[in-house]
C-alpha cells in the first residue's frame, strides 16, 4: 500500500472530478499525474516480460515513477479510493510492479492505484519490483 498521504478520499475523487470536467472524456493524462511517461509499445520493446518476474517489495517515490500508460480511468481511480487498499487489478497483484532500468523506475502495472495515491498527496508508494540487468 501506499505510505502518508494529506488528502482525503472525498478530496481526491473532487480533484478527479474537476480534472475530468475540463476534458469530459472519462480519462486523466498521466503525463500530467506522473509528470514523465513512456509509451505501453516502448516498455514493452524494452521490457518484455519482466513485469512477470517481480518479486522483491520495495517502496518508491511516487515522483520517481515514469507511467507507461497514456491515461487512466477516472471511474477506475474514484473505485480505487473508495476502496482503500483492498483494490486488485484484473491480474490480481496487490501492489503495482515497477521494472528498474537505465536508472528509472517504469509503472508496468498498477497506473490507476498509484494515481489514486498521488491524488490523495502520498509521497511513496510499496510496489513489487524487477530490476532489469
Amino acid at each position: 500500500g501506499a505510505i502518508g498521504g494529506s488528502v482525503s478520499v472525498a478530496d481526491a475523487i473532487a480533484t478527479v472530478d474537476r480534472m475530468d470536467a475540463e476534458r469530459q472524456f472519462g480519462k486523466l493524462l498521466t503525463s500530467e499525474l506522473f509528470g514523465s511517461q513512456i509509451s505501453h509499445d516502448e516498455a514493452s520493446a524494452k521490457f518484455g516480460e519482466l513485469a512477470g518476474k517481480a518479486t522483491e517489495s520495495k517502496t518508491v517515490k511516487l515522483n520517481s515513477l515514469v507511467a507507461i500508460q497514456k491515461g487512466v480511468t477516472t471511474d477506475t481511480v474514484k473505485q480505487i479510493l473508495r476502496e482503500q487498499g483492498t483494490y486488485k487489478s484484473r491480474g490480481g497483484t496487490a501492489k503495482p510492479v515497477v521494472v528498474r532500468s537505465g536508472g528509472r523506475n517504469y509503472l508496468m502495472d498498477g497506473t490507476h492505484r498509484a494515481a489514486a495515491d498521488i491524488l490523495q498527496g502520498k509521497s511513496r508508494i510499496s510496489v513489487l519490483f524487477v530490476r532489469k540487468r
